[in-house]
């Protein structure tokens, strides 16, 4: 209800709200294009976050994927509790590479 200057947000505040962004612009994306796009691909944007917020940005995708009519979702997390809350795991330390 009431209006704040991006800047003067914290950092955890300015990824929340850019993440946010960000998903509504790809449901509209989606339904404009008139493509049935199935997975979403997130970068790690999670860091300037407290554990409690991380958590609720899992919450946040994990609500997208029915919202927007999506299957997967493919996020890069360094944080353990959030790769925990993962349904699949690809952890790329362990592949030899």
């Amino acid at each position: 209800g009431k209006e704040t200057d991006f800047s003067n947000l914290s950092g955890g505040e300015r990824v929340w709200v850019a993440r946010a962004l960000s998903l509504g612009m790809t449901l509209v994306s989606k339904k404009k294009s008139g493509r049935d796009f199935r997975t979403i691909f997130m970068d790690e944007s999670d860091g300037a976050l407290d554990d409690e917020k991380a958590i609720e940005f899992i919450i946040l995708y994990r609500c997208m994927l029915p919202t927007g009519d999506f299957d997967t979702c493919f996020f890069i997390s360094l944080n353990s509790d959030l790769v925990s809350m993962a349904d699949h795991v690809i952890d790329f330390n362990n592949l030899g590479m």
